[in-house]
């Protein structure tokens, strides 16, 4: 998943949550009964833009996903994140969401929760692939998450307390560029392969 996809599916996220709230201002003080078309009052025609946006980027974050691991290749080294149980922690949070939102659904058959749900269920989802994704080194780059780049994006590294990876990878984002550390736990067994490789692939030819 791109920068971009990434900050732009929180921000449907936190639209889609903020968005029940006004509906339900809205819906008691009479406002979003105004219909657009036909059945669809303001408030439901904005959540189905809301779902139409989120489905038309998990499509293109799985296309993306797919495409990085055929960039990746062959793996030589098997990486962990070291931030792996926060993004299980975050996966739960996603999880009682969804779980909210359903029984909010189930109870009030208030049919405007439908559209968010989906929106909830489609970045969960998302989510689980990127979380569950491989990551690693190969001889053309790293793949963290199901996001792909490629070995002139490191610009730098060091081994930490010789079981810790931490790499300073280039982000394109738009027209601006910026570095992101990333950090990996790393096999006592590994570590000296893993150094001894990206020395290797690092060194201006």
């Amino acid at each position: 998943m791109q920068k971009w996809q990434k900050v732009f599916l929180v921000i449907l996220f936190i639209l889609a949550f903020l968005g029940a709230i006004i509906g339900f201002i809205m819906t008691y003080s009479g406002f979003g009964q105004i219909n657009v078309f036909a059945e669809i009052d303001i408030l439901g025609f904005f959540e189905l833009i809301l779902l139409f946006v989120a489905i038309i980027c998990g499509i293109v974050d799985i296309y993306e996903i797919y495409d990085c691991i055929k960039l990746f290749g062959t793996k030589k080294f098997k990486l962990v994140l070291t931030t792996k149980n926060r993004l299980n922690y975050i996966l739960v949070f996603f999880a009682a969401i969804s779980l909210l939102e359903f029984g909010e659904l189930i109870t009030s058959k208030d049919m405007h929760l439908l559209p968010l749900l989906f929106i909830t269920l489609i970045l969960t989802t998302l989510f689980i692939i990127h979380i569950r994704s491989e990551n690693g080194l190969s001889d053309n780059g790293i793949i963290y998450c199901g996001i792909y780049h490629n070995l002139a994006d490191i610009k730098s590294y060091r081994i930490i307390n010789n079981t810790i990876l931490e790499l300073n990878i280039l982000i394109n984002f738009f027209w601006f560029e910026y570095t992101n550390i990333i950090k990996f736990n790393l096999s006592e067994v590994d570590k000296n392969n893993v150094e001894n490789f990206l020395t290797k692939k690092m060194q201006p030819h």
